[in-house]
């Protein structure tokens, strides 16, 4: 508890650098573990699906669509599998039955089906993707119904690699530079203090410990706005824990009254 109030004292002193340092952490966590999210609030993802040829199938929900999604995930020109939610297969359902014949359109409504969209790698040519259909069919089984490929205008698939691919990684990289120069800044300030403190109360590593109470406390809200909105990524999770963790080691040399 005393390294923490000696954090606070310094918080006090310097109130907008600690601001920064908890927004750039508490960033930096929700960037590195929710990447997916910051691509959809973005409306990247959608301009990013454009860029790949994709196609729908409609399945018998008898079959073990998760398996299915795996295998085709598995196959080195699919880029992603995307198992339609109702209202996405509602959709897909009436397109395709707009095109038939009243007694076959009945008999494929009456059906309990179940939705994909396969995107593919830009580079596949439509030989590839029949094969990828024809694959697709003999783990569905022949009642599968697989639509056209959707090709995308050759010139918005070229600028797509520019900058909207790596989008996130982006933020990320923003974030931790942010967060380095606010650590740096808070450095001198906290060590002059623990200078003090080492001087007239015969406490040692008082600096590092400092910062490590302070840290500690920032990780846990940030930890806990991440998992507010669902379950992040633990990986990069991890990874951003032992980065920032391993600030502490800007407190490992002895302190001094100039920091």
């Amino acid at each position: 508890m005393f390294y923490l109030n000696q954090f606070f004292q310094t918080v006090r002193q310097f109130p907008i650098r600690f601001g920064f340092i908890l927004i750039s952490t508490v960033a930096l966590f929700f960037s590195a573990s929710h990447r997916d999210f910051i691509k959809e609030a973005s409306g990247l993802h959608k301009a990013q699906e454009v860029f790949h040829p994709y196609f729908h199938a409609l399945i018998s929900s008898k079959q073990n669509i998760p398996w299915i999604s795996r295998k085709l995930k598995e196959l080195p020109g699919v880029e992603k599998v995307e198992i339609l939610e109702n209202e996405k297969l509602n959709q897909q359902v009436q397109s395709l039955l707009e095109g038939m014949d009243g007694d076959i359109a009945q008999a494929v409504g009456e059906l309990s089906l179940a939705g994909v969209k396969v995107v593919t790698r830009s580079e596949l040519e439509e030989r590839s993707i029949t094969l990828l259909k024809d694959y697709l069919i003999r783990l569905s089984g022949n009642d599968t119904t697989v639509g056209a490929t959707v090709f995308p205008p050759k010139k918005r698939k070229m600028s797509a690699y520019s900058w909207q691919a790596w989008f996130s990684e982006i933020i990320i990289c923003l974030c931790f530079m942010t967060w380095v120069f606010s650590v740096l800044a808070f450095t001198k300030p906290i060590k002059k203090n623990a200078y003090l403190v080492e001087q007239f109360q015969r406490r040692k590593n008082v600096a590092i410990k400092t910062w490590f109470s302070g840290i500690s406390l920032m990780i846990a809200i940030g930890l806990g706005c991440t998992f507010i909105l669902k379950k992040p990524d633990l990986a990069a999770l991890g990874i951003c824990l032992v980065t920032v963790m391993a600030s502490s080691l800007f407190y490992s040399r002895k302190t001094s009254w100039e920091g």
